[in-house]
C-alpha cells in the first residue's frame, strides 16, 4: 500500500505492531531455581550469568534490570557510562550524524555479603533527523472503541467510527473539532475489521521502513 499524498482522504495506514527496539533481561529462569544452600558464596556468580539481555545492538529503549536473580539474590544497576545509559537507566541517544555510542552497564548481583558483577555492552544508535511527516501508522485490535487525529499534511481532523459489528473503522474528516459537519472520507484503504486503534504520524523515511518489514493483509 504505496502512499498518495496528493489525493484526498486519510493518508496511508500500516498495522504497527512492534517496532521500538530496547533490551529485555530476564533473571535466568529464577523461579525454577530455587535459593541457594545457605553460605553458597558462589550463588551471586551463577546468578549473574545466568542473567540474559537482548538487543544490545542496538538500544533505543530504557533498560531494566530485574531486582531479584536466581539462587535469591539481589540485582542492582551501575552504568560505565551515564551519558550514554544512566544509573536508572535512561537511554541518552546521540545527536543526529554523531553515530552510535557505546555503553556499559552492569548488574551487581548480591546475596548476603557474596557478591559478583557482571557487565553488558550496549550500542545506543543516533537520533533520527526531523523530517515532515508524510503517512500514519497504525496499531488496532478487534474490539471497538473510535478515534480521532488532526492530518499532518492537510488542514483536516479525522475521525474513525467504529461500525460495531459491520465494517470496523469508518473514516470521516472535517476542519476542526468544533464543526458540525463531518463528511465521510473518499479514497481510503483501511485492513479488514481494524478498530480500537492508536494511529501515529510517520515521516516518508520511517513510511518506507515499515513497507519493508509490514505488509498489509
Amino acid at each position: 500500500m504505496r502512499p498518495h499524498l496528493t489525493g484526498r482522504g486519510p493518508a496511508p495506514l500500516l498495522p504497527l505492531f512492534s517496532l521500538v527496539a530496547g533490551l529485555l533481561v530476564s533473571p535466568g529462569g529464577a523461579a525454577h531455581a530455587g535459593p541457594a544452600p545457605p553460605g553458597d558464596r558462589a550463588a551471586p556468580g551463577r546468578a549473574a550469568a545466568a542473567l540474559t539481555v537482548h538487543g544490545l545492538g542496538d538500544v533505543r529503549g530504557n533498560p531494566t534490570l530485574p531486582a531479584a536473580g536466581a539462587h535469591g539474590t539481589s540485582v542492582t544497576r551501575r552504568s560505565h557510562a551515564p551519558g550514554v545509559i544512566g544509573a536508572t537507566g535512561i537511554v541518552h541517544r546521540p545527536e543526529p550524524g554523531a553515530g552510535p555510542e557505546r555503553g556499559k552497564l552492569a548488574a551487581v548481583v548480591t546475596r548476603g555479603r557474596a557478591a559478583a558483577r557482571r557487565a553488558f555492552t550496549a550500542s545506543v544508535p543516533e537520533l533520527p533527523r526531523k523530517q515532515p511527516f508524510t503517512a500514519y501508522a497504525m496499531n488496532y485490535f478487534t474490539g471497538e472503541g473510535p478515534v480521532v487525529f488532526r492530518s499532518g499534511t492537510e488542514a483536516e481532523w479525522y475521525l474513525f467510527i467504529d461500525e460495531s459489528g459491520g465494517r470496523g473503522y469508518v473514516p470521516f474528516e472535517s476542519t476542526g473539532l468544533d464543526s458540525e459537519r463531518w463528511t465521510a472520507s473518499a479514497g481510503h484503504a483501511l485492513p479488514a475489521g481494524a478498530r480500537h486503534g492508536t494511529v501515529l504520524p510517520v515521516t516518508q523515511e520511517e513510511y518506507e521502513r515499515l513497507l519493508g518489514a509490514y505488509t498489509m493483509g
